[in-house]
């Protein structure tokens, strides 16, 4: 998902194309997203990699704010299911 007009987004591994992964080898592991911007200062842009439930929990607290309460609550439900996954995939980060 990614705004053209700021050059800001995210990127679920799922998102990348072939081309992506063979050529320019970009990997994103499983229950992680890249979130990105890029500017037109120096550097260009930034990519950070975070854990999906950490972007989930940090999405429903926004939505909440926003006063957003049933999409606050999917996002969190989505974000406790995402953490459970992680958890069980990486046991050293528990």
């Amino acid at each position: 998902m990614c705004n053209s007009n700021s050059g800001s987004g995210i990127v679920y591994p799922e998102d990348l194309d072939e081309y992506q992964i063979e050529v320019e080898g970009a990997h994103i592991p499983y229950g992680w997203l890249s979130v990105f911007v890029y500017t037109h200062a120096i550097p260009p842009g930034y990519e950070l990699f975070v854990p999906e439930y950490v972007y989930l929990k940090n999405l429903a607290s926004a939505l909440l704010e926003a006063g957003c309460t049933s999409e606050a609550k999917e996002a969190h439900m989505l974000a406790e299911m995402a953490c459970a996954q992680f958890e069980a995939m990486n046991p050293s980060s528990a």
